[in-house]
């Protein structure tokens, strides 16, 4: 547990400065922020939820028995679970102070997230 939580709190802070940041990067696909809550609560409240979503996605998905052996099958898994979850922040951007402009505008935001936690899955320590 102590292994998932540390791994937690690493993808909640990447995540939360990716949501942070992302709005000068795709400009108005993504808004982050509303009337009750400031870009940085929302970006906070964001990537806890990615965060979550990211963290239980793999034991969800090895108690289906769904086994993703290659990487690049975990990449695009991790794609679709990105994609689904940023568009329920988005239907529910009055709670989370995130809206996504359309469908493919989430695809794009959600292949970004991607690939900044794959390269920090790559560098992050293991235990062999």
């Amino acid at each position: 547990m102590k292994k998932n939580s540390r791994y937690f709190f690493i993808y909640w802070i990447i995540n939360s400065g990716f949501l942070y940041f992302a709005p000068y990067f795709f400009g108005a696909m993504l808004v982050v922020g509303n009337v009750r809550l400031t870009p940085f609560l929302a970006s906070i409240i964001g990537g806890f939820l990615l965060a979550i979503v990211n963290t239980i996605s793999k034991p969800a998905l090895e108690s289906l028995n769904i086994h993703l052996a290659e990487e690049w099958q975990l990449v695009i898994a991790f794609e679709f679970i990105n994609i689904i979850a940023l568009w329920v922040l988005a239907r529910y951007a009055d709670l989370t102070g995130i809206g996504i402009q359309n469908v493919i505008s989430v695809g794009m935001i959600a292949t970004a997230v991607t690939v900044i936690q794959w390269v920090a899955w790559k560098f992050l320590p293991t235990k062999k």
